[in-house]
């Protein structure tokens, strides 16, 4: 963690975006993967480290730190350690930590009546649903509560995914936490029982969000063939799936961080990881020389397997390369995807998606690449010792 890493050099961390926590930290972008900048100061006393100071941005805040808050940032810590160290009885670590709520700015209505808002909300006909920090839902507009179908009162503060049987997936709590952490605003569509589809498309600010929800075309519904809908009897189940497994891969990644030998690499993918991906193939190499080096796979026929070793590292056979100079992961959900970067990509193993994972071994970027396809696993990893 950025925090740990401020203690342990004692300097100030920054962290700029996502990107930059995948390549330093996987684990930690595993966990949290939200944009957002952060920054981690060590409360340095005379004789010990106190602690460390660390602050979260949004999305909106430039990738880099100025001068100016990186010298604040640092004056700030220093003062922290100063006080805690001069304090007469040093402070201990509370059981639970200390929360602050954040008070929303009041703006003025400049003379209009709150009412004449309420009155506006009222008539829209989508529904507008508030939020606060917390995820409990403080406002509830009739039209809500109409697509909803659920009393107000069962609702005023409470989760939806707590109080919406149909909303409690791991997915909808995502995209809460995409608003709060990131202050992206994100959409999504959920099913009602029994068939009514909703889209709910959330914006967040320093006070809250707001929701807006509206009825959603169900899935798969054809609007030039009116009597040929066809619809999806599990609809939160086809997205919710797809986005866990990139994050099962992004966990993978940083699990495989810790395996000892190439062989240990390959026999963890292909025994546990490749039949929940439905996949039937893997390839690890390293980079030698700025070429990709072969160095372990399984599933691929020999002959696949020597047109891919000693490929430079700039290859258009495969973006390998691209994810070894970067550090970031890449996926291709179907084999068109690459086609402009790689066009030859498809045509040497007759796979039909991949995904590109980094690898960080001992702390320092000597990256992997993991190419996933639907019906084969790939893993590279650019070093010249086991991944």
């Amino acid at each position: 963690m950025p925090v740990a890493d401020a203690v342990r050099a004692d300097r100030l961390v920054w962290v700029g975006s996502q990107d930059d926590m995948a390549r330093a930290y996987p684990r930690a972008a595993a966990s949290l993967p939200y944009r957002f900048a952060i920054a981690a100061a060590p409360l340095q006393g005379r004789g010990r480290c106190w602690g460390a100071l660390m602050l979260l941005w949004p999305a909106s805040h430039p990738a880099d730190a100025t001068a100016r808050e990186r010298s604040h940032i640092g004056s700030a810590a220093r003062r922290i350690a100063r006080i805690v160290e001069e304090a007469a009885v040093p402070p201990t670590a509370p059981e639970h930590p200390r929360l602050i709520p954040v008070s929303a700015a009041v703006r003025p209505l400049g003379g209009q009546s709150p009412q004449a808002a309420l009155d506006y909300v009222e008539r829209l006909p989508e529904g507008a649903l508030g939020l606060d920090l917390e995820g409990r839902i403080t406002f509830l507009a009739a039209s809500a509560e109409s697509l909803l179908a659920v009393d107000a009162a069962r609702l005023l503060g409470t989760r939806p995914w707590q109080s919406l049987p149909w909303l409690d997936d791991t997915l909808v709590e995502d995209h809460y936490r995409t608003p709060v952490i990131s202050r992206d605003p994100v959409a999504f569509t959920a099913l009602r029982p029994p068939d009514t589809w909703l889209h709910f498309r959330p914006y967040p600010d320093a006070g809250g969000i707001s929701v807006r929800i509206t009825r959603a075309t169900p899935p798969g519904y054809d609007r030039t063939v009116p009597d040929r809908a066809s619809r999806s009897t599990e609809p939160a189940a086809t997205s919710a799936p797809q986005v866990g497994r990139l994050y099962q891969l992004v966990h993978l990644a940083a699990a495989l961080t810790e395996t000892v030998a190439v062989r240990d690499v390959v026999e963890l993918i292909a025994d546990q990881v490749l039949p929940a991906f439905g996949a039937d193939s893997l390839v690890v190499s390293a980079a030698d020389a700025g070429r990709l080096k072969i160095t372990g796979h399984h599933g691929y026929d020999q002959q696949t397997i020597e047109r891919l070793d000693g490929l430079p590292l700039d290859t258009d056979l495969t973006p390998a390369g691209q994810v070894i100079a970067e550090g970031i992961p890449a996926f291709f959900a179907g084999p068109h995807e690459p086609a402009r970067r790689y066009p030859r990509a498809s045509q040497i193993s007759g796979k039909q998606a991949w995904a590109f994972l980094p690898l960080v071994v001992s702390g320092r970027p000597s990256w992997a690449a993991a190419s996933c396809p639907t019906s084969g696993l790939a893993i590279s990893a650019p070093t010249s010792g086991p991944c």
